[in-house]
């Protein structure tokens, strides 16, 4: 693997776009659950 900084600077972000991704996508269910919960009788 390159020891390139800016490749790595670039995995980085990449990577940290996919955990804040994935935590929306996760919380996301969870979140409309308890909006509709809420505002349903």
């Amino acid at each position: 693997m390159p020891e390139n900084p800016e490749d790595e600077a670039k995995a980085r972000r990449a990577l940290v776009l996919l955990a804040i991704v994935m935590a929306i996508g996760i919380a996301l269910p969870f979140l409309l659950f308890y909006f509709f919960g809420r505002s349903a009788p």
